[in-house]
């Protein structure tokens, strides 16, 4: 009985409540951008934050990771993008860093596609000309949005194939919840974003840094899971785990970034 209540618990959670799983809320924080602007939905928003770079076209759209935490990226990421003359704008979803509301799947795709319509219509950075930029869950939701709004190319880094394994490696950390790890997820989850399912919609370049020591996707993982797509890159950050492959890797950023600009090519669209 205590293990069919167990089980009823967790499909039932994966089920109705995956969006409460998922996203969390986070504090307002004081934040350095040069500009910003709101896209609204509803009760919701989204804020979208612009750096501007001086004297460069460069653009990047940032994507971050399921505990938001811009402040931390400006100094993790965007100061070392802006010094190399590469704009960015970095969008915080319903109940991240100041924004309204709170995110769901379905409201984080609505206001994401509008907040890239409202980037291209700024005209500075067009998004066939920019760079979608992503870490772990950002950088799911980033190869997502590219579906809809092909991007130059994309670089993300601390992704797993598939939400499922993501939940699944959470799941394993700790001895309670090892056990629902190995129920079949993928079938009652609400949603389930999956790389793979994106990426065959894709035509954009698109790279992925991927920590040795990442403990929700192992660098094999993902790499299967990419190894068909001629237009991906697959990266092994040595010694990084899931939340520093940035840190770690950040040469490599800077160098595939700037690969990226360097090999802009027309998205499906505009064959």
């Amino acid at each position: 009985m205590v293990a069919s209540l167990y089980v009823l618990a967790v499909l039932v959670g994966v089920r109705f409540f995956l969006d409460e799983l998922i996203f969390v809320t986070t504090p307002n924080v004081l934040t350095n951008e040069s500009s910003s602007f709101n896209v609204k939905t509803g009760a919701s928003e989204a804020i979208v934050r612009i750096y501007q770079a001086k004297n460069d076209d460069r653009c990047i759209v940032f994507f971050s990771g399921r505990n938001g935490g811009i402040p931390r990226y400006e100094k993790e990421i965007f100061e070392h993008l802006l010094a190399a003359g590469i704009s960015v704008y970095a969008i915080s979803f319903p109940g991240y860093d100041g924004a309204v509301g709170r995110s769901t799947f379905s409201s984080v795709t609505e206001l994401g596609n509008h907040a890239l319509v409202q980037i291209n219509k700024i005209g500075a950075c067009s998004i066939d000309k920019s760079v979608f930029v992503g870490r772990s869950l950002g950088g799911a939701l980033a190869v997502e949005l590219a579906v809809k709004n092909p991007p130059a190319g994309i670089l993300v880094d601390s992704i797993a194939p598939s939400l499922a394994v993501a939940i699944r490696a959470k799941l394993k950390q700790n001895w309670f919840t090892l056990p629902a790890a190995y129920l079949p997820l993928d079938v009652f989850m609400a949603f389930n974003p999956n790389v793979e399912t994106a990426l065959s919609k894709l035509n954009s370049k698109i790279v992925i840094l991927q920590g040795s020591q990442d403990q929700v996707a192992s660098y094999d993982e993902v790499a299967g899971a990419v190894s068909s797509f001629p237009n991906v890159k697959i990266i092994e950050v040595k010694g990084a785990n899931h939340s520093n492959a940035h840190i770690v890797g950040q040469n490599l950023y800077l160098k595939e970034l700037d690969l990226l600009f360097e090999q802009m090519v027309p998205s499906k669209h505009e064959i």
